[in-house]
């Protein structure tokens, strides 16, 4: 279900970045309403169903599924350094290691040794905390419970208050 003029923008826009001020202002809401326009917007049925149809279009696009997000964080926890690096401590070529392995590397810096002569190799992980938090998270594993005390006191602060303020004479 397609919907007309600027609610259809905004929700492209909103797949963008998932910001909702900034997918208003995009969709040429004026920029003093934008943050409220936005809020608004994804309050609303239709603009929340047409988001979600988007979404699964965008999805079927780039054929990825929550299954696949999953496998490759589950890989991402299995790396294993020791298949990184020869016998003689120094790194393999990217070409030598599993693909797993090669999946885990946020980046690759090499550089000379001045004076030495040798060669320095710099490899950066992806973060194996970042991707047990995120799994743990789509499992469900880690529950995020805020724990709010002492309201009994506040609600009794209050009720104490209305009751001054009944009898004040108007």
């Amino acid at each position: 279900m397609e919907l007309k003029g600027k609610k259809e923008l905004f929700a492209h826009e909103y797949l963008r970045d998932m910001n909702a001020t900034q997918a208003a202002a995009r969709a040429g809401y004026s920029p003093a309403s934008a943050r409220q326009q936005g809020s608004d917007l994804l309050r609303e049925d239709d603009v929340q169903q047409r988001v979600a149809e988007l979404a699964a279009a965008r999805n079927e696009d780039v054929l990825i599924e929550a299954r696949d997000v999953v496998r490759e964080l589950i890989r991402l926890l299995n790396t294993n350094l020791a298949t990184m690096v020869n016998e003689d401590g120094t790194v393999k070529s990217i070409h030598e290691l599993p693909v797993d392995m090669q999946r885990a590397i946020a980046s690759i810096e090499v550089e000379e040794v001045k004076g030495v002569g040798a060669i320095r190799t710099k490899v950066k992980l992806w973060s194996k905390e970042k991707a047990i938090e995120m799994l743990g998270r789509h499992l469900s594993i880690f529950k995020d419970v805020l724990k709010v005390e002492g309201l009994d006191e506040v609600a009794a602060l209050i009720h104490k208050g209305r009751s001054r303020a009944e009898r004040v004479p108007a």
